[in-house]
């Protein structure tokens, strides 16, 4: 099932952290309109996110990040177009000692563009696509 469509604080990294974060490219899309090209990279952590002004949050699943946004898994689903806030919470074990790479931020809001279930159908779990708001100075 698929709910389809839909930086804040400047880039936050850690000195001598080491993280499981893999380059993947991304295909440029036939329509461009609101999409980016940015390289994603995978990274295993747990992260806390909830609506903006709100004071209820839920437990998440990083999947991977880029300079433009992020995706996560939640047992929440969201809707595209809500304003969300993300904490970074723990980092997760790895073996591989890579880097971090531009777009890494441990506190962020963003924009929910699209919500995909994850996994088998009915599994209750879901693939989150957040892009970060831009900052304004």
């Amino acid at each position: 099932m698929e709910i389809s469509e839909g930086s804040f604080f400047g880039r936050v990294g850690f000195q001598g952290a080491t993280l499981l974060s893999q380059p993947r490219k991304r295909m440029k899309m036939a329509d461009q309109k609101g999409k980016r090209n940015c390289t994603r990279y995978d990274l295993e952590a747990i992260i806390t996110w909830s609506y903006f002004n709100t004071t209820n949050f839920f437990n998440a699943k990083l999947v991977n990040y880029s300079e433009s946004g992020l995706c996560f898994e939640s047992e929440s689903g969201i809707k595209p177009g809500a304003g969300i806030f993300i904490r970074l919470e723990k980092l997760l074990p790895n073996p591989a000692g890579i880097k971090l790479h531009q777009g890494f931020r441990t506190v962020t809001l963003g924009e929910a563009r699209w919500c995909r279930e994850a996994g088998d159908v009915g599994s209750r779990k879901y693939n989150i696509g957040i892009r970060y708001y831009e900052p304004y100075y």
